[in-house]
Formats: C-alpha cells, sequence, structure tokens
C-alpha cells in the first residue's frame, strides 16, 4: 500500500504549487502598486513555501522510491509521473496519478509564466528609478569626459540634491 503515501506527497505539492501561484499574483500586484513593504511580506511568506516544497519533495521521492520497490522496479527517484502510471496495477491508481500529473503540469507551467511576468516588471521598475535617479543625479556618462581641471573649477559639476561621492 505505498501508492497512498505518493500520491499524498503529490497533492500536497499541488497546494504547494496553487499556494505559489497566488503569492505571485499578489507579487505582481504590490509590483505594481509600489507596495514596498506587502512585497517583503509577500516574499518572506513564498520563502516558506518553497520550504515547505522542498520537504514535499524529498517526501514524494521517498515514497516514490517505496513504491517501486514494491512494484519490483529500479529504484529512481526522478522517474517521471507518466512512467509510474505504466507501473500502477489499478485503473483508479493510474487514472488518480494521470489526474494529479495533468494538474500539477499545469500549475508548473502557471507559474513559470507569473515568474517571467514578474521578473519583467521588476527590470521595468528598476530602469525607471535608474532614469529617475539620472534625471535628478545627471547621468555617469557626464563623468566620464576629460576636462581640464583649470577650466571646471569655475563651473558647479552637478546641481542635484545628491553627494554621489558618498
Amino acid at each position: 500500500m505505498t501508492f497512498q503515501p505518493l500520491m499524498d506527497s503529490l497533492q500536497q505539492m499541488n497546494a504547494l504549487y496553487a499556494n505559489l501561484i497566488e503569492l505571485g499574483e499578489r507579487k505582481k500586484e504590490q509590483v505594481i502598486g509600489n507596495q514596498l513593504n506587502d512585497l517583503t511580506q509577500t516574499l518572506s511568506q513564498e520563502s516558506k513555501v518553497i520550504k515547505s516544497l522542498t520537504s514535499a519533495d524529498q517526501a514524494r521521492k521517498q515514497a516514490l522510491i517505496a513504491f517501486q520497490q514494491e512494484a519490483g522496479v529500479k529504484a529512481d527517484p526522478n522517474m517521471r509521473l507518466e512512467d509510474v502510471v505504466k507501473h500502477c496495477t489499478s485503473l483508479a491508481q493510474k487514472q488518480a496519478l494521470q489526474s494529479v500529473s495533468t494538474e500539477l503540469s499545469g500549475r508548473v507551467r502557471i507559474l513559470r509564466q507569473l515568474n517571467e511576468t514578474n521578473q519583467q516588471l521588476v527590470r521595468q521598475a528598476l530602469d525607471i528609478v535608474n532614469h529617475s535617479l539620472d534625471l535628478l543625479v545627471g547621468s555617469p556618462e557626464d563623468e566620464m569626459v576629460y576636462q581640464n581641471p583649470g577650466l571646471s573649477a569655475s563651473h558647479a559639476k552637478r546641481n542635484s540634491y545628491f553627494d554621489t561621492r558618498a
């Protein structure tokens, strides 16, 4: 009866991926809304879920090895779920594994797309911040041009609120 622990671990992973998707959507809204304090809390929650996902994956690997041993198959903790289905004895087990496999694949695909979107949003936010700083402080290219030290003493280098030497 080693099938049930395998299904339990897969269902737990499925729930954790659903939680990550929810947190990813929240992150997206927080980045768009520039809610940095809330974003920090969401990142902390996401980190906890990822730790839980790591332990759930370890449980899945152990349950998979036990299932493989019972089925008389060579132990491979990285065996794909499609291959595990082939070693199930009952139709109900096969259908349950296929269902969980489909759900997991869909959630992973959604999570990847969401992470790509969030990465693009963060890059755009950083570009906006860098552009705003360049407008306030002046672009770094302005300082890279050689000027005669005797002539530049009479001109103010920058007219800004920030001390760039700090």
